[in-house]
């Protein structure tokens, strides 16, 4: 990223003593979708059961794809989770 400005910045242009001068105007869509994105897993996240805040999108997309023969439970909080 060249002077603060990469893929998905808008960015005006503008011609000062002969020089093409360009400037970021406000976040990007990449940007603002990222935080969208971010603040709509944190309220699902809220939602869920006590025992399922832990668990990252990996464990999460595991749980939901579980059969019958597999375990139905969440996988135990990580060590760095756990209280005491």
């Amino acid at each position: 990223m060249a002077a603060g400005v990469g893929p998905g910045n808008e960015v005006s242009f503008s011609l000062e003593d002969g020089r093409i001068v360009i400037t970021r105007v406000g976040a990007g869509v990449h940007e603002d979708r990222r935080a969208a994105l971010r603040a709509a897993a944190a309220r699902v996240r809220r939602s869920f059961q006590p025992q399922f805040r832990h668990l990252g999108a990996d464990e999460i997309m595991t749980f939901l794809r579980a059969t019958p023969e597999t375990s139905t439970t969440p996988p135990p909080p990580a060590a760095a989770d756990t209280p005491g």
